[in-house]
């Protein structure tokens, strides 16, 4: 940890997403000098962002229980807006799962995202070739909308209508699917 701290000033965005990434899946908690300088260089290459090194840090903190500050979000928002057609399938679940979590302190983000990528939440859903694990993650996103009235006030009509398609397969996934929880949990 303390070679990432020394060199996090030179950090890529794809190199800060990785890192987040992997603190995340491994259940570690970054010390708070690396993830006040992890975001301090976000916020300076917010700009350089690809979808996927934006899903990845998104679903880390989320994931980490941790809000990323006001500018960084603000910036990852909108950055996840002008590069709105490149989100691949697997980034746009991992993105819905994260908002459910970062909507709790900043529920305009739900908003932001969902209608910026409505048109691949929507083709993803119609596709039915969610594996188990974005099913799930559509799940959680379900029931967010479901308990977050500010949050679902934001949401595309669009889209809060999949649950009427996609939440009863959602949810069976989600029943099957042994958990472990996050840090926010």
């Amino acid at each position: 940890m303390k070679q990432a701290v020394a060199v996090q000033g030179d950090f890529k965005p794809q190199e800060i997403a990785n890192t987040l990434w992997a603190f995340a899946t491994l259940g570690l908690q970054p010390s708070k000098e690396l993830m006040a300088g992890m975001m301090k260089q976000a916020v300076a290459v917010q700009g350089d962002f690809k979808p996927q090194a934006i899903a990845n840090t998104l679903w880390a903190f989320a994931t980490l229980g941790l809000q990323p500050s006001e500018v960084l979000l603000a910036g990852l928002t909108a950055r996840a807006v002008e590069v709105k057609g490149d989100f691949k399938p697997q980034a746009i679940p991992n993105t819905l799962w994260a908002v459910s979590f970062l909507s709790i302190h900043s529920p305009d983000v739900a908003s932001h995202l969902t209608h910026a990528l409505e048109p691949q939440i929507a083709a993803l859903a119609a596709l039915a070739s969610l594996d188990l694990q974005q099913q799930c993650q559509f799940h959680q996103f379900f029931v967010a909308c479901e308990v977050d009235e500010a949050m679902r006030a934001g949401i595309p009509a669009r889209i809060l209508a999949l649950k009427d398609t996609l939440g009863p397969t959602c949810r069976a996934a989600f029943a099957q699917l042994p958990t472990q929880a996050s840090a926010s949990q």
